[in-house]
């Protein structure tokens, strides 16, 4: 109950802070793209039908500092005592976004309305 009466009456009693230069800050950066179209029809005075489709399209997420891992393998699959190559699949790889495909591609919402009332 103590940590709760120090927080109420703002009186703190531990700081967890980063270190001065060692901030890991994270720096994912995405753009988002859209567009919508529609149209109505009026079929009589009281009736009238709307269409629409939007397009929703986010480019990969990516770390602007370039930090983004993959971890080819949970163990050290190099030989003792020997460096491994460039190309080596052994241990974390660097890679552009942490999403393979881009699942918003193919992102197409329809939309449809219908309005009607008595005459």
């Amino acid at each position: 109950m103590e940590g709760y009466a120090s927080c109420w009456t703002n009186a703190p009693d531990r700081l967890n802070a980063l270190a001065p230069g060692g901030s890991n800050e994270v720096a994912i950066r995405e753009s988002l793209f859209a567009g919508y179209i529609q149209d109505d029809w009026r079929f009589r005075p009281n009736l009238t039908i709307n269409m629409g489709l939007r397009y929703e399209f986010t480019t990969l997420p990516k770390d602007a500092n370039n930090r983004i891992q993959e971890i080819t393998t949970l163990t050290n699959c190099a030989t003792p005592g020997v460096a491994p190559s460039p190309t080596s699949p052994c241990g974390p790889v660097h890679v552009g976004s942490f999403v393979a495909n881009n699942p918003t591609t193919k992102n197409f919402e329809p939309r449809i309305g219908l309005s009607w009332g008595p005459l």
